[in-house]
């Protein structure tokens, strides 16, 4: 690992936040980072903070609402970025590949928070288990006071690996390992982690996941 494995997990989950899914190999490509205003879609009247009435409510835990199945993205990046608009028309109308590539979008303007979170929940809500680990993700940093939110994150975590998310394994092992929301379990940790390389070992998830085993396993983990 070219940086401190506990920097890079740590700042998995806030990576996560601003680039997660991109561990996935069904995720898009590059999103442009100029969002068109939510205001211009013909589905956003009667928003609150941005968020269309048909986003609303956006407050539950992604694992109380994901899919039971997941489903794949398809690629076709960079519709949003001409077309902000028409890819929340198509989420509205549950295309979830729509409602995943528009909260990526939203999330590269660093624009709109309640709209991205409203998004990703409404994507996972479809079957796309990374926008699962992306809500999850936000919850667990840019929520530390939300009740239950360690908890709701890490169940999430581990609901998004079991559908074969590679940063929802390395997050779920991550929490594991450190007791974050969880009981502490290091076995555990190092059962599950192995699923963040489900795409690629170049995959920067599996490469976090890795050094966390190795810092597991060599006991480096509670080092100073």
């Amino acid at each position: 690992m070219r940086m401190s494995l506990v920097l890079s997990l740590a700042t998995a989950v806030a990576a996560a936040v601003a680039a997660l899914g991109c561990g996935s190999a069904t995720t898009p490509g590059p999103i442009a980072p100029t969002p068109t205003p939510a205001a211009t879609s013909s589905t956003s009247t009667d928003d609150v903070g941005g968020v269309p009435a048909w986003l609303r409510p956006a407050d539950a835990c992604p694992a109380d609402v994901a899919a039971a199945t997941a489903v794949a993205v398809d690629r076709w990046a960079g519709t949003c970025d001409v077309d902000l608009a028409g890819c929340l028309r198509r989420c509205e109308a549950r295309e979830p590949t729509a409602c995943y590539v528009a909260a990526l979008h939203v999330q590269a303007g660093k624009r709109d928070v309640p709209l991205e979170d409203a998004l990703f929940l409404r994507a996972c809500a479809l079957g796309i288990a990374s926008a699962c680990t992306n809500r999850a993700a936000a919850i667990q940093v840019r929520e530390p006071d939300r009740p239950g939110g360690a908890a709701c994150a890490t169940r999430t975590f581990e609901l998004a690996c079991d559908q074969r998310d590679p940063w929802g394994c390395a997050m779920f092992g991550f929490n594991l390992a450190h007791g974050t929301g969880v009981e502490t379990d290091r076995a555990r940790a190092l059962a599950v982690l192995p699923g963040a390389c489900v795409d690629s070992e170049a995959d920067p998830a599996c490469q976090a996941a890795r050094g966390l085993a190795t810092m597991i396993e060599s006991g480096r983990l509670d080092a100073p």
